[in-house]
């Protein structure tokens, strides 16, 4: 449902990723902003660029309330 919000393919592609990832770190626990930020700092850590970082975070506000 959240990837059909955007009409982009690539889009829904990393929006897909971005979200296997954040389901996959939280392994059962909520989604928060605890949780998000985890999923930044992970992604820092592995050197992953900046623009990679933000195309995959743009997903993930859509589920946790800020």
């Amino acid at each position: 449902m959240l990837c059909n919000s955007v009409v982009s393919l690539h889009t829904r592609r990393a929006y897909a990723k971005a979200l296997d990832d954040i389901f996959t770190l939280a392994s059962g626990r909520p989604i928060s902003r605890v949780l998000f930020y985890e999923y930044r700092a992970s992604m820092v850590e592995a050197g992953l660029s900046a623009a990679t970082i933000n195309q995959r975070l743009c997903a993930i506000p859509k589920l946790v309330p800020f």
